[in-house]
């Protein structure tokens, strides 16, 4: 399991105090306004929730601007979950008092709670720019790119926050974790120190301090903090529990980590399996061991939204193979063995893909003693795999790297030079696509001629070479007639070539054989409109609308099909719509303007 994607769920910036925010100027508000708001904070205190917020509800409703009403009822919206109900109250907050950094910095803690990194972002910085020797915002910035898992940019900020109160908890306590994650335990530790001067007996300083020290392999040190919550009868969670079981298993002492891995009830950790796992194999029970391996690899497929096995896994398979290997379990163990190669080539020199050790129960190279050729194959086929996805994520370093990975296995692979190509397509570099493309058919291993001329027509009408674009989706489309996407890329390329009658023949195609895919209807109402069929046009529009009644796309073409056709009130109407989506396109605008004057 990777630990710091866990802990980070549960680090969220501090909603700052109602009464850091009382004492600035209040906006005007009326007496009867006033009465409300009194009466709604009676209502909290007594738990009458719903009473409250009817109070300041009316209390906002009397004086709109009334700030401490609409403080309140945000940070209430925040605690409970209804965030944009709270970003409506603050957004209302920060344009009634666009000076006071803390409207913005709380506005930015929602979004990040609820993963909108951007806009959380935005408002961060807008604080601090505002007030650059303010700490709230040094410390929400730091604690959002930890969060995002960018270290160098959450090291500058919370650094300037330590620097301006060196005794900055929220500030010290993020920089302990960065520096935790970077590997630098000593340094973490010191700034756990000074967390524990601020905070005595913080059970989230001592949590963390408890992990530094069992990478620092201290595991006395681990097991003291963990016996010191037993003692004070502080309510420990599953991840305590497994921490303490590691840190016996990594002395030893196999019954002790058997049994502090054993307290949580069904827990929810594929690591706790794992462990009690090695634990059970450490004890030469191996049917235990492979009953919590299997749970451990259920686990991690189901968490994973898309149920597809990920890099997490790899340790577990990897261990499995060494316990069924024991249990005369081979071919099992070898394909165990395979799987964990997969799914990190690096595992055969026992570490991850950030280079970080794992810890293993053997080393299944040599016990299983796999052919370099079915091994190779196995880690080539890891790092194209893992290069395609960097590629979907946009992330052209990473998957170059992957690549290169994988040419120093196998240069003469097809693939290879298929990825880079893919590579270059993203970056905009189109001649080196179709360089890397030639290499692709050059190459024995792995070739597809599908693929190949399948990227070789984008490439071409990027590069805007229609002719040979054309040509080449032709034969993506000889060797495979069932792929539909064939058939839009040929469409779109006849558009391209101002041939909108062969667009709609080749879009048609695709719609016959996958008349599910709304894409198809939006493209072919371009093609439709190109035509000046404009009826055509909308009725394709109004059959993605059935199915997706928010579809962006359909709103705006069916605009323009109803402006070309003198339908401005019908035009104006979608138009509008497309301005909910999107605040910012001044095309939109424009074209709203353009439907009022008519």
């Amino acid at each position: 399991m990777d630990k710091k994607i866990q802990h980070k769920k549960g680090f969220y910036p501090l909603m700052l105090g109602l009464c850091m925010f009382f004492a600035n100027q209040l906006s005007a508000q009326t007496p009867q306004a006033i009465a409300y708001y009194q009466q709604a904070q009676t209502a909290f205190e007594q738990n009458k929730e719903a009473e409250a917020i009817e109070l300041l509800n009316k209390a906002i409703g009397d004086s709109p601007q009334y700030e401490r009403a609409l403080l309140t009822r945000a940070n209430y919206y925040a605690d409970n979950r209804q965030p944009s109900r709270a970003i409506e109250d603050f957004t209302l907050l920060v344009r009634i008092a666009p000076k006071n950094i803390l409207y913005w910095v709380e506005r930015g803690n929602v979004w990040q709670q609820e993963g909108n990194y951007d806009e959380a972002e935005s408002d961060f910085l807008e604080a601090h720019s505002r007030d650059t020797t303010s700490i709230e915002p040094l410390n929400a910035l730091g604690g959002l790119y930890f969060v995002a898992d960018l270290p160098k940019d959450a090291t500058i900020f919370l650094n300037k926050a330590v620097a301006l109160e060196s005794k900055n908890y929220d500030a010290r306590y993020a920089r302990a974790w960065v520096l935790f994650e970077l590997k630098k335990f000593d340094l973490a530790l010191l700034d756990l120190k000074v967390c524990e001067q601020v905070k005595k007996d913080d059970i989230n300083t001592q949590r963390l301090k408890a992990i530094c020290y069992l990478k620092q392999k201290k595991q006395e040190e681990t097991i003291k903090i963990f016996e010191g919550f037993s003692v004070k009868k502080i309510k420990m969670v599953e991840e305590d529990f497994l921490y303490w079981g590691m840190a016996y298993y990594e002395k030893g002492d196999y019954k002790n980590a058997l049994f502090y891995l054993s307290i949580p009830d069904n827990p929810a950790s594929p690591d706790i399996y794992h462990y009690l796992a090695k634990t059970y194999f450490q004890l030469n029970d191996l049917k235990k061991a492979s009953q919590k391996l299997d749970t451990a690899l259920l686990m991690l497929k189901i968490a994973d939204v898309s149920g597809v096995e990920t890099e997490l896994s790899a340790p577990v398979y990897y261990d499995r193979a060494i316990v069924r290997q024991k249990a005369g379990k081979r071919s099992e163990a070898n394909t165990d063995l395979l799987m964990a190669c997969y799914l990190t080539p690096e595992i055969v020199a026992q570490k991850d893909y950030e280079g970080n050790s794992f810890s293993l129960l053997g080393d299944a190279l040599i016990i299983l003693k796999p052919t370099k050729k079915t091994l190779d194959s196995t880690r080539v086929k890891g790092y194209q795999d893992r290069a395609e996805a960097f590629i979907i994520t946009g992330n052209s370093n990473s998957a170059w790297t992957e690549v290169e990975k994988s040419n120093a296995i196998d240069s003469l692979h097809s693939r290879n030079a298929w990825l880079q190509a893919k590579i270059a397509i993203m970056l905009g570099k189109y001649p080196d696509a179709i360089t890397y493309l030639q290499k692709a058919t050059r190459l024995p291993k792995g070739k597809s001629e599908e693929d190949i001329a399948y990227l070789r027509a984008i490439a071409y009408q990027e590069k805007g070479d229609i002719k040979e674009a054309k040509e080449a989706i032709q034969q993506a489309i000889k060797i495979n007639q069932n792929e539909t996407s064939y058939k839009s890329l040929l469409a779109n390329i006849e558009y391209s070539a101002a041939n909108p009658k062969a667009a709609v023949d080749a879009i048609n195609d695709a719609i016959k054989k996958e008349p599910q895919n709304l894409g198809y209807y939006l493209e072919r109402a371009i093609y439709w409109q190109a035509l000046a069929n404009y009826e055509e046009a909308i009725k394709d529009c109004n059959k993605v609308l059935e199915k997706e009644a928010d579809n962006r796309e359909a709103y705006y073409q069916r605009g323009l099909a109803y402006r070309a056709t003198k339908r401005y009130k019908d035009a104006l109407t979608d138009f509008q719509k497309v301005e909910q989506y999107d605040n910012d396109d001044t095309e939109i605008k424009e074209l709203i303007t353009e439907m009022k004057s008519k």
